[in-house]
């Protein structure tokens, strides 16, 4: 009778061990599947935005060499510049899964990824009118103030998509940069010598 009660003591003691042993081990399997998960997120994310803003800094190269000059003849062989179409869908869609990751530990990333195609969008609205049409010639006209403005906004992107990047989960703005600050930090990244149009701007935003 003894034999049989340590048997079976045995017995249901191995089952419990057992099955506590098998739901730590998929227990830990899970965390595991989701820390890898995440992991390939968040890289995919930064990637994303890499390749956002690499359509942005091209576009900002051209406009400021567009902005020193006072016309667009293209019978001469000129040429002007205008922004692509951005689908913001794969960044939102990426950052939107990495955040039920609970990845992203800031509220500065929902408000960057949130305001990116905003201002996008705004730029987009302000170079409608940055080149203008000389009556039915082949000569453009620049509008060096339009220019202004969407250099303006370009700058303020990529300024932050450059922290987004770098800084990744420890993202946060920068309240106290202005815009000579992140000029400096966006023209020389993208190799752009144009310090009288970077002071040109400041002085005129200095206040706003």
């Amino acid at each position: 009778m003894e034999q049989i009660f340590n048997d079976g003591f045995w017995s249901i003691s191995g089952a419990v061990v057992g099955a506590f042993l098998g739901a730590l081990f998929g227990f830990i399997v899970s965390i595991f599947l989701d820390y890898r998960r995440s992991t390939k997120l968040e890289k995919c994310l930064y990637k994303e935005a890499d390749f956002v803003s690499s359509y942005m800094s091209s576009f900002l190269i051209s406009v400021v060499n567009e902005n020193d000059k006072l016309k667009i003849n293209l019978n001469q062989g000129d040429s002007f510049s205008a922004p692509r179409e951005i689908n913001f869908d794969v960044f939102n869609i990426l950052y939107l899964e990495l955040y039920k990751t609970k990845k992203i530990p800031t509220d500065d990333h929902r408000r960057f990824v949130h305001n990116v195609s905003y201002q996008w969008e705004q730029m987009f609205s302000l170079d409608k009118d940055r080149i203008e049409r000389v009556g039915e010639s082949a000569i453009y006209k620049i509008n060096r103030g339009k220019c202004k403005d969407v250099i303006y906004i370009l700058v303020g992107l990529l300024y932050y998509f450059d922290l987004f990047i770098s800084k990744k989960g420890k993202f946060k703005f920068d309240e106290n940069s202005d815009f000579r600050t992140m000029a400096n930090l966006v023209f020389s990244k993208y190799q752009i010598n144009n310090e009288d149009l970077i002071n040109i701007i400041s002085n005129e935003t200095a206040h706003w």
